[in-house]
């Protein structure tokens, strides 16, 4: 089993990169970004909504979520 290294002893971390490298991934094809977002969107209902099953609860029971890096700016 291997695990995530995050830290490279002592190495430079790698540049952080921006939404123009986001687009750059996808051959800044907006169209194919737009289907990864509606993807992600998906796959997150669906997570979540698996979530609350497991609890005996349902996605309209949530009063809010917070999603991993979101913040209170959007």
């Amino acid at each position: 089993m291997r695990a995530a290294v995050p830290f490279r002893g002592g190495e430079a971390p790698p540049p952080a990169r921006d939404a123009w490298g986001l687009m750059d991934f996808f051959d800044y094809d907006a169209e194919r970004f737009q289907e990864f977002v509606a993807l992600m969107g998906d796959r997150t209902y669906e997570v979540v909504d698996r979530a609350c099953r497991r609890i005996g609860a349902s996605v309209p029971d949530l009063a809010r979520m917070v999603l991993l890096n979101d913040n209170r700016g959007t």
